[in-house]
């Protein structure tokens, strides 16, 4: 009954954007969310979470669970077409896995290090595609700002730090959650921005300044919208069709609040604009030149006598000031 709404899921769900409208692609490229339909680390991240929690429940050891898990997580991608992208989160999640079963440390930067190693080998040339320094540009952030960043927010923006957790009352613990997660959003939120401005000017030409609002509300969205459908597919498998629907239908709710979100958002004047490098050259230069600084904040553990958590922002805003034409 909901066509477009229904468009929206497939998109989501399987990676299918040629399933979008013309309006749809506009508006969800001018919010800095077109990322949410791509097969990629958020998607294969949730169905593995979902995955390891029902196997949670049901006491599979370690081994067994992560075989189960890359099985499916396998059979997913492949559902999905076996685009790169999806192709390059799942050998992330693999190592991680892999690590995970082995009772092994798991270190992210060292789980995007091999996952990006095994796919150069594979296809070297991945190396200059858009998708491949956007996807690996974006983890890497978030890995090496990113978390950092959101433990030294959950540390210095406690509430309640002064009273012991064991007299807290059902609000103060409730605020204590909700604090503790939207520092953590916030955070990711951040890091991913970083990338995103650089490389959205670079490869679809837009700058988006409102796309780190919409992405803390909408980021969410989109994983319970991903976890409804997983839902759906293992109920339906079970041969619980009723149940099935019962989920479908709260992923299209979901989706329908998307879709308001971002309509209202993409009015709010400066949201996003049209955007070029002055020369082609700077995109390129800007993403290496914030990786680098990246790097060097997280070797120096990003303390105040090195500028703190600031260089790579002012890094971004100098390439967006000086680098950027409008319009």
């Amino acid at each position: 009954r909901r066509p477009e709404l229904a468009a929206v899921y497939r998109a989501m769900m399987l990676g299918q954007k040629h399933e979008l409208s013309d309006e749809q692609k506009e508006l969800f490229m001018h919010s800095g969310t077109m990322h949410l339909f791509a097969i990629n680390g958020l998607h294969i991240g949730v169905v593995a979470v979902a995955l390891h929690t029902l196997l949670a429940l049901a006491r599979c050891p370690r081994w067994p669970a992560s075989a189960l898990v890359l099985a499916v997580l396998w059979l997913d991608v492949d559902t999905t077409g076996a685009s790169p992208s999806a192709v390059r989160a799942f050998i992330m999640v693999a190592v991680v896995e892999v690590a995970w079963a082995a009772r092994r440390p798991m270190n992210p930067l060292a789980a995007v290090a091999a996952a990006g190693l095994v796919v150069l080998v594979l296809r070297p040339m991945d190396f200059f595609s858009a998708s491949f320094r956007m996807s690996y540009g974006v983890v890497t952030a978030i890995v090496l700002v990113g978390l950092p960043l959101a433990d030294w927010m959950e540390a210095h923006w406690q509430p309640w730090r002064s009273l012991p957790a064991a007299t807290w009352t059902w609000w103060q613990r409730a605020t204590a959650w909700l604090a503790r997660h939207a520092t953590g959003a916030a955070a990711i939120g951040v890091a991913a921005t970083l990338v995103s401005t650089v490389t959205g000017v670079e490869f679809f030409h837009v700058l988006a300044p409102a796309g780190f609002f919409a992405n803390l509300v909408l980021v969410p969205l989109a994983m319970l919208v991903i976890v409804a459908g997983f839902a759906s597919l293992v109920v339906s498998a079970a041969g619980l069709v009723a149940a099935g629907n019962l989920f479908n239908h709260a992923a299209a709710l979901l989706i329908a609040w998307i879709d308001g979100l971002i309509r209202v958002g993409t009015r709010v004047p400066g949201a996003y604009g049209a955007a070029r490098f002055r020369a082609e050259w700077i995109g390129p230069a800007a993403l290496a030149a914030l990786l680098a600084v990246l790097f060097a904040g997280y070797a120096g553990r990003w303390k105040r006598e090195h500028g703190g958590w600031w260089p790579p922002v002012a890094l971004v805003v100098a390439v967006v000031i000086f680098g950027v034409k409008f319009g």
